[in-house]
């Protein structure tokens, strides 16, 4: 199976999940824990994907199979993290945790993460393709 997700456009999927851990814990009104934890989840996300290459980048210096390792080790993290610490007991914050960790989990999967070419910079509608 083909995976439809390009390197340009996971870049802009992750600016999209960054800013909304930043904004939505808030405007849902959940705990200053569960403000805390998705804050800092999209401060990271943010920054990594910031400086993952792609077009969308402030400074290329991750190549993009590496953002793809990342990614492998912080979504177990982020679907477990609020477990722990107890935010599946807050409404607000459950609903945004599954649907959150579902939403991470499918991009990953649906993301062809073949970086062996260089970035090219250039791309069709979906961004670029390998």
């Amino acid at each position: 199976m083909a995976k439809p997700i390009s390197r340009d456009v996971h870049a802009l999927l992750d600016y999209g999940f960054a800013a909304t851990n930043l904004a939505v814990p808030k405007l849902l009104g959940m705990s200053a824990k569960a403000c805390l934890l998705y804050g800092g989840f999209g401060l990271v996300q943010g920054a990594v994907n910031s400086l993952t290459e792609h077009k969308y980048a402030i400074k290329k210096v991750i190549p993009f199979a590496t953002h793809g390792k990342i990614d492998a080790v912080s979504a177990p993290v982020a679907i477990l993290a609020p477990l722990l610490l107890g935010l599946h007991r807050e409404p607000a914050a459950r609903a945004y945790w599954i649907g959150s960790g579902a939403a991470l989990v499918a991009e990953y999967f649906l993301t062809n993460w073949d970086s062996n070419r260089p970035f090219k910079g250039q791309g069709g509608a979906l961004g670029d393709r390998y």
